[in-house]
């Protein structure tokens, strides 16, 4: 807290990463290799009053991705480090009052999921954004959206108008479900410099269907999670783009996951497994998640669909 109407915030992060008996996308043997990689973010909010808000943030990161606020500080490679990079990922104005909330300029991802395999948490969207609560058996919201979308840390090419419905509902005592369902419309103008394989360039008309029960057992949370994605947009074999081309109907994606326990404070434990089959026209890959895999080339561009595959977390 700065001053009474002032929050300022941060977070540090370091990692260590080894990377072992792997392959490249192409099929051939990578050396092992391993390095240390550190994020770092610090943001500032000013609560005008009751229900506006003004908010700023800076991270780190490649200024040419839009995924990735990671940079690598140590390896043994015999690369170069990455240089110190800073991206300004957040300048908003927050309108919130009871069963409404709006905000402008560039903030979060406003619709709700429950992982990053469809859009990642450091993925920002300038535009405008607003949702309506509405409570009786259940709680209902509504949220809406009109965006620019970013071409790494700073450019825009494109554009993404989307709408989502999200039911959460007690369905007994510790028993939660959460269902949503949205349309993800992006289009691209055909200049961007950054994102890989047409990404930004193309036409997608993304469905979006999740589904999520959280209970408890023997004091325990336990999870379970569905997402399903369908790309609406009819691809030509005989397109321009050679990408688009080789995948044209490969447009259908499914995530399913179990989580176990929970990491809230000192001492918690989680143990989390997650199957996922995307394929690589269901998701805009340059917008998805960059954790599981770093499929793509230099500058932090990820290329996150077209796989299949497992997670386990502990």
């Amino acid at each position: 807290e700065v001053a009474n109407n002032f929050s300022l915030y941060g977070d540090l992060r370091l990692r260590y990463e080894t990377d072992f008996d792997s392959v490249k996308t192409d099929g051939t043997e990578r050396d092992d290799r391993r390095r240390g990689r550190l994020r770092a973010r610090t943001g500032l909010n000013y609560q005008a009053n009751e229900t506006l808000k003004f908010g700023v943030r800076l991270r780190a990161g490649n200024s040419r991705s839009q995924q990735s606020p990671h940079l690598t500080f140590v390896n043994d490679q015999n690369v170069d480090n990455d240089d110190l990079d800073f991206v300004l990922d957040k300048l908003f104005i927050d309108y919130n009052r009871e069963g409404y909330q709006g905000w402008a300029g560039r903030s979060s991802f406003p619709f709700w999921k429950q992982n990053e395999l469809f859009w990642d948490d450091d993925v920002t969207l300038t535009g405008v954004a607003t949702s309506l609560d509405c409570q009786s058996t259940g709680n209902l919201t509504g949220t809406v959206g009109a965006f620019a979308l970013p071409d790494g840390g700073y450019d825009m090419h494109g554009q993404m108008g989307a709408g989502q419905l999200k039911y959460s509902v007690d369905l007994a005592d510790d028993v939660q479900f959460t269902g949503a369902a949205g349309l993800f419309y992006m289009s691209g103008d055909g200049e961007t410099t950054n994102l890989r394989n047409g990404n930004g360039d193309r036409e997608y008309s993304v469905g979006a269907v999740n589904f999520h029960v959280k209970c408890q057992l023997g004091g325990v949370p336990i999870a379970f999670g569905t997402d399903f994605y369908s790309n609406f947009k009819d691809y030509d074999s005989d397109s321009n783009d050679p990408y688009t081309a080789v995948h044209h109907n490969e447009d259908y994606g499914y995530v399913l996951s179990a989580v176990v326990g929970k990491l809230k404070a000192p001492g918690d434990w989680l143990l989390g497994y997650y199957y996922a089959n995307i394929e690589a026209l269901a998701v805009n890959a340059s917008f998805a998640q960059d954790d599981w895999f770093r499929f793509g080339g230099k500058d932090g561009q990820t290329d996150s669909s077209d796989y299949k595959g497992h997670e386990i977390r502990l």
